[in-house]
């Protein structure tokens, strides 16, 4: 018999929302494993991955990391409905690479920069607590991921600066019917939980959630 498919995970994490997502839209039954902050770094090799990241899945002794190997590897074991559908696969390929390098590293880096002064900025949204469960532990996670991401009054000043610029491009995405179309796909479930990550910054939230681009995160994250 077929082992249940095993999630590893972090709390709050918009990158392992995206693959719940994407296994709730195969209709796949899993179960989490979820680990502090900073234990994945050091036990996910041990545990026979390649990587030290999560997301990461394991089932039937196959191992596999990122949403995009992720999000392949549910289209083999499932074929439909397909999150990359092969007809679609540059498109979409692009819209994830967009998100992977641009989106989600932006945000993340700016919601650190506000966490580590106030960690209750990263109570309140649809991804739940983020990387802890009370604002001590967050505030120390985050002191540490925030060096770990290099994140510095300068690098925050210039991610603000760019962050209507990185909007824009989600906009035109979803203008260009690649986003929040009929037919879910892989870029969908990868954006929508790296804008509510953002949202949960306070002085950013207006600018993020009044964009046409939100109403992916209100089909997805209600």
């Amino acid at each position: 018999m077929a082992d249940r498919l095993l999630l590893y995970t972090i709390p709050g994490s918009h990158a392992c929302r995206s693959a719940m997502l994407m296994l709730e839209h195969k209709g796949i039954p899993w179960k989490v494993r979820e680990m502090q902050p900073g234990v994945q770094t050091a036990t996910m090799r041990v545990r026979g991955f390649p990587g030290r990241t999560v997301p990461a899945i394991r089932v039937n002794g196959t191992r596999v990391q990122t949403n995009r190997r992720i999000a392949r590897f549910l289209d083999e074991m499932r074929p439909d409905p397909p999150l990359v559908p092969p007809e679609r696969a540059e498109e979409i390929d692009r819209a994830e690479r967009f998100s992977d390098l641009t989106l989600q590293t932006l945000t993340r880096r700016l919601l650190l920069a506000a966490g580590r002064r106030d960690p209750g900025c990263g109570t309140d949204g649809r991804l739940g607590p983020i990387l802890a469960y009370s604002n001590w532990r967050r505030r120390l996670t985050a002191s540490m991921a925030y060096r770990y991401f290099g994140v510095s009054d300068e690098v925050e000043r210039l991610d603000l600066a760019a962050l209507p610029r990185v909007l824009d491009q989600v906009d035109a995405l979803l203008a260009a019917g690649t986003l929040n179309g009929p037919e879910l796909n892989a870029a969908d479930f990868e954006i929508a939980p790296a804008l509510a990550l953002g949202a949960y910054r306070p002085d950013i939230r207006h600018e993020i959630t009044s964009r046409p681009s939100w109403d992916l995160v209100e089909r997805l994250l209600p």
